[in-house]
């Protein structure tokens, strides 16, 4: 990124740090992951770069609900910024939605019960902060219904869909192989496990 003339700034988060941010949450109702990336030197980097270059950032891009906090603190720490840009949340998902989802399919017992832990938490604190920011992108119109079934007024919502190129990755360009099936996901995020689990389980024998 940096060769692209990108600037990256960036703050080690130990384990110290990430469990005081957990019990922090757990003591103040706000979900986990709200707190979960919280790093007190990387805010104030942002405050920094904020006030030393007033009025040279064209717009505030804040990633998932664990970076919501930033965009939270930004309104809330520098008022005396006259031209502070709009901020975009891009919620990506409805965690809400996938902790619903989670805590009735997932495999694991110990991810349904911290599923269904954070799940209230999850759902209050999104209706709460959905409406804070000037824009929030959602992947699918799924998710977008989900914000509206809390109550999040739909008309800053913008549906930004994957964007995945099909001409580069057409199954028609690559060599069949007879008898393997290949499954592509992140296998750290539990739908993903889940749908692994279940073809495995429940759609191979009958095939």
């Amino acid at each position: 990124l940096a060769k692209l003339g990108i600037e990256v700034i960036s703050e080690h988060q130990s384990k110290a740090e990430i469990m005081g941010n957990l019990a922090r949450a757990l003591l103040s109702g706000q979900p986990l992951q709200a707190r979960y990336s919280w790093n007190r030197r990387l805010w104030r980097q942002v405050k920094h770069m904020l006030t030393l270059d007033e009025g040279a950032w064209d717009i505030i891009h804040i990633e998932h609900l664990r970076g919501a906090q930033y965009g939270i603190s930004i309104q809330a720490e520098c008022p005396h910024i006259n031209s502070v840009p709009p901020i975009i949340w891009d919620s990506v998902d409805n965690i809400t939605l996938l902790f619903e989802q989670a805590a009735h399919a997932s495999r694991s017992g110990f991810g349904k019960w911290v599923t269904r832990f954070e799940l209230p938490r999850t759902r209050r604190y999104e209706r709460e902060i959905a409406g804070r920011f000037n824009r929030l992108l959602v992947t699918s119109p799924i998710d977008r219904q989900a914000f509206e079934k809390l109550g999040v007024d739909p008309s800053p919502i913008t549906i930004l869909p994957n964007g995945v190129d099909l001409d580069y990755f057409s199954p028609t360009s690559m060599a069949r192989q007879p008898k393997q099936i290949v499954f592509s996901g992140k296998l750290s995020y539990h739908a993903n496990i889940t749908a692994a689990f279940y073809l495995v389980q429940e759609i191979m024998p009958h095939v």
